[in-house]
C-alpha cells in the first residue's frame, strides 16, 4: 500500500472493475486518466483489460482510495514503462467531481511520483494532457512537469479537434522540487 495525507493507494483488483464499469456508466470522464485508456468499456471488456494487466511489466494500475472512507475515488496509472530507458507515462483519475480540486490529486500525484522515483527507480515521467484539460494542466505543472511538446490537433473531441500537451518531469527536478517545500 501507498499512503499520502488524503489518500492510499492499493494495486487494482479484479474486484475493482465492477466500480471502474459504474464509473463509466455514469460517464464521469474516465477517459481523461490518459487518451487511450479505458474510452467506454463494457463489464468483459474492462474484465479483458484487467487481465492484460496481470503479467505486464509495463503498466502499474493502483485505486485511489480515500483514507477517511476508504472508499474508491479514482485510478492513477503509470503506463509504458520503459525499463531500459526508466521512464513511463503517468495518469490520473480523480472519479467524483465534487472531489476535485479538494487535494486528493495533489497527494495522489506527490505518491505516485515517489514511488516511481523512489521504489521504481525511474528518471523520467510523462503526462498526455488535453489542451482544455486546465486541472490537469495546473496540477502537473505544480509538481514542476514542463510542458514539452504539443501534438497539434491530435483528439478529436466535441465535433473539433484539440491539441494534445505533452509534460515532463525527471527524478532531479521533483527532488529538487521536494526539497524547497
Amino acid at each position: 500500500m501507498l499512503k499520502g495525507q488524503k489518500i492510499f493507494l492499493l494495486p487494482i483488483e479484479r474486484h475493482d472493475i465492477i466500480t471502474l464499469n459504474e464509473w463509466i456508466k455514469k460517464g464521469l470522464g474516465f477517459s481523461l486518466i490518459s487518451p487511450s485508456s479505458l474510452f467506454a468499456l463494457n463489464l468483459d471488456e474492462l474484465e479483458n483489460w484487467y487481465n492484460s494487466l496481470i503479467y505486464n511489466p509495463k503498466i502499474r494500475v493502483f485505486v485511489i482510495r480515500n483514507i477517511e472512507h476508504k472508499t474508491p475515488i479514482g485510478l492513477v496509472e503509470l503506463n509504458n514503462i520503459d525499463w531500459k530507458n526508466r521512464n513511463a507515462e503517468i495518469g490520473i483519475f480523480i472519479a467524483y467531481e465534487n472531489l476535485r480540486n479538494k487535494g486528493f490529486g495533489s497527494d495522489t500525484l506527490e505518491v505516485i511520483i515517489n514511488y516511481a522515483f523512489n521504489e521504481l527507480n525511474l528518471f523520467k515521467l510523462y503526462a498526455k494532457i488535453a489542451e482544455d484539460n486546465y486541472p490537469s494542466i495546473k496540477l502537473f505543472e505544480k509538481f514542476n512537469f514542463k510542458k514539452e511538446a504539443v501534438l497539434r490537433k491530435n483528439i478529436f473531441k466535441n465535433n473539433k479537434y484539440i491539441d494534445l500537451l505533452i509534460y515532463g518531469l525527471l527524478k532531479e527536478e521533483f527532488s529538487l522540487n521536494n526539497s524547497k517545500q
